[in-house]
Formats: C-alpha cells, structure tokens, sequence
C-alpha cells in the first residue's frame, strides 16, 4: 500500500522544509549537502535526547544536549546560509575530536564507548569531507585514539571510572552503539541517494546531449545542402536574367519562380533558426497583444498563393474581420504559415484548402483544413515530436519536418492548444484554441 504524501499536509511540510535545508543541487555540492543532512539528523537526535533526559529529571545531562542542539543550529546557519561549508565543516571534525578525547577521560576510557564513537565518527565525517582531506583526517583520529591511550596509560588517574554497575555499562555501550550504527546508516543512506540522483542526471543529462548534438548535425546537414540548392537556382535566375533577353511572359514567370523559391526558403530558415533558438535557451519569449486573426491569415495566403497556384489548390479564407485574439503577432504568423503551408504542401491538384473561425465560450478556434494525403496513424502519432527530417509534399517540395513541431510549442508558449484530425486520402484539420481578446 502506497502512502499518498499530499494527504498529510504536516509531513508534506516537513519534506518541504528538510529539502530546503539541506539545500539544492546547484547551490552545494554533494559532500555539503550530506553534511547537512547529518547535521539535521544529529539535531533531531539531540532534541529527542533532550526531551528524554528532561522528563527523566537528569538536567545536567538534558543541558548537555541542550548545547549540542545549539551548535547543530549555528552550524547549520552558517554552512547553509551563509555559505561557508568548508569552515563549517574543518570547525565541526576539530570539535568532534575534542569531545571525544573529553568523553573518553570522563566515561571510563578504553572501557566505556568512546573508542566505539571515534569510529562512527571517522565514517561519518568521511562522507563529506573533500576527498583529498580524508587521508589527513584518518591521521588525525588514528593520533587522537592512539594519544588518549598513551595518557591513559601514562596517567590512569585521569579517567573518570564513572559505572556503579555492569548493568550500566552494557546499557550505556548499547545505547551508543545504536546511536553510531543509526547515524552511520543514515550518513551511508543519504550519501548513496544522492550519488545515484546525481548519476541519474548524469545519465539524462548525457542523453539530452546526445540526441542534441545528433540533431545539431542533421542541422548542419540540411543547411549545407537545402539551402545551397535553393540558392543556386536563385543565382541561376539571376544570371538567366541580366544576360538573356527574355519576353515578358517568360520574365514573369521566371520571377515568380523566384519569388517562391525565396519564401520557401525563407520560411526553412525561420523555422531552422527558431527551432535552434529554442533548443539553446530552452524556452520562448512571448508579447501578448490583441491580434486579428484575419490581417494574419491574409499575410500568410499572399506568400504561399503561387505554391497554391501552381497545384491550382484553392484556399477558401473564411475569417470575419472582427475576431481577435491575445497572440505574439510573430509567432501567431509562424504558426499559421507552416499550417497552411503543409495544407498546399500535401494537399494534391486541384485540391482545396479552408480557413475558418469559431468561438467557444472566451476562446477562438482558428480551423485550417485541407482535402490532402492525410496522415498515417504512426505520423499522427510522431506528428508534433521535435524531429530535423526531409519531409516530401505531393509536388516533391521538400521541408525539414520542423513545422510541426514549432506550430505546437509556439502555440503552448502562448498559453494555447493544437489539436488536429486526419485520414489517410482525405485530408486533415488542425484547430488552434487561443484566448479572446
């Protein structure tokens, strides 16, 4: 049975509160965010302690921890807010160590628990310590133990033999054993969660490369060879026409020609150079203002309509001129121009392609409807994933397969939804949802 965490509002709270103490991945590393868990650990230890030792009436001993608890919470401060772990944690191994050395004379010596609690100790402070320090500070403890025998056995009448009973020592050495072996385990557990967090990162991180640099070089590849071929026939023309003389009809249709040939091209590149911004910054910036939806369908017609003429497709614009939308005129352009664009694109001759508009409750339905090739259900499936590959109208155009999916995150930047339906052989409709304006 799985604990469902959003309906219990304290431990919710308490998760909230732990994570933010402990601190983010790109604010401490993971040695400091360990240490900070440990100390979080050793605070609700002492608080418990002291809660104990105060209902059992020993306020020397409740004092002690008292103490602990206080330091937990400076250190804390300091190494999580301030920002000064390293002195935070060279400050907490030299106490450490001190208080050891104090409570191996003051309970018993080499026969009470402290031998025990410099161990636990040594591992946990190697959980995060700087790697290159834990050599220095297994000499450290090695010297410390090593030196508090020597002054055991060189002055015997410094240890405190503070047991009346044996009953008292195996209870003591059981407490303290559960308490190291406690803390180890939580050291070692919050040590392994977070390296396998890390590493799974990593591994996401590592793959996101990947698939960006595979993309980056489908990028380079469709730049140095579909953009050179449409500007060479630019410059073909170009030449035709300031070395040939050319009657009119012929010039004419020349021109135009080119006139398609720029936009296509214009358009590869928008969606190229969009698509590679967003895969750089990870996100868009948008200008929401009134747009007409009309003025931006007729933008868009005026540059396809030689593509739609030379497939004598015909685009039915039906958009009154009052509907308005909340849009970034740029990317509601963009959108609207690979939609229809694909409309003429695989729609076949003498096809027919529609615009069309409706209002359901404070949103306008934008409607762009072709009687074209259709889309296969794996297409419909791929249909809106980012994807650099040549795509192939019914004409033999050629496209980078980006529109698609620029469409649809324009369309999400800007708070809106595409949705589309087709059928292979008999066309497709996409509709876009934006707010009123």
């Amino acid at each position: 049975m799985s604990i469902k965490i959003h309906q219990y509002p304290l431990i919710k709270a308490f998760i909230k509160g732990w994570k933010h103490l402990v601190g983010r991945t790109d604010e401490f590393q993971l040695e400091g965010r360990v240490f900070h868990s440990l100390i979080l650990f050793s605070a609700v230890i002492a608080v418990f302690n002291l809660i104990v030792y105060l209902l059992l009436g020993a306020y020397s001993v409740a004092l002690t921890f008292a103490v602990n608890l206080l330091y937990y919470v400076i250190l804390l401060y300091f190494s999580r807010f301030k920002h000064m772990t390293k002195w935070c944690v060279i400050v907490d191994a030299v106490l450490l160590n001190v208080l050891l050395a104090f409570s191996y004379f003051e309970n018993d010596g080499i026969g009470g628990p402290t031998i025990l609690m410099y161990s636990a100790a040594f591992i946990g402070l190697c959980t995060y310590v700087p790697y290159r320090s834990a050599f220095a500070l297994l000499s450290i403890n090695v010297l410390m133990v090593f030196g508090v025998q020597c002054a055991e056995l060189k002055f015997p009448q410094w240890i405190d033999h503070s047991y009346v009973t044996a009953l008292q020592r195996h209870t003591d050495m059981f407490y303290v054993y559960i308490s190291s072996s406690v803390l180890i385990f939580l050291a070692i557990y919050v040590l392994r969660t977070n390296y396998h967090r890390e590493n799974r990162l990593a591994i996401d991180e590592a793959d996101h490369l990947a698939v960006a640099n595979a993309e980056k070089s489908k990028l380079f590849s469709i730049i140095a060879h579909d953009l050179r071929s449409p500007l060479a026939q630019i410059n073909h023309y170009l030449q035709l026409l300031g070395r040939v003389d050319i009657d009119d009809p012929t010039r004419y249709s020349i021109e135009t020609q080119l006139s398609e040939i720029t936009n296509n091209t214009g358009l590869m590149l928008t969606n190229l150079l969009s698509w590679s911004r967003n895969q750089m910054e990870g996100s868009m910036t948008v200008n929401l203002t009134p747009v007409n939806v009309l003025q931006v369908v007729e933008q868009v017609t005026q540059t396809i309509q030689y593509a739609a003429a030379t497939k004598n497709i015909d685009i039915n614009v039906k958009v009154s001129d009052d509907v308005n939308v909340m849009a970034d005129a740029d990317h509601l352009q963009i959108i609207a121009r690979n939609l229809l664009q694909n409309a003429v694109k695989f729609t076949h001759q003498h096809g027919k392609v529609s615009v069309g508009c409706s209002r359901e409750r404070d949103d306008v339905i934008i409607h762009i409807q072709d009687n074209g090739i259709g889309m296969t259900a794996e297409q419909q499936k791929n249909a809106f994933h980012s994807s650099i590959k040549a795509s192939y109208g019914t004409n033999m155009e050629k496209g980078v397969g980006l529109g698609l999916t620029l469409s649809y995150e324009f369309v999400q930047a800007l708070g809106g939804e595409l949705w589309f339906e087709s059928a292979v052989n008999e066309g497709t409709t996409f509709h876009i949802r934006l707010q009123s304006a």
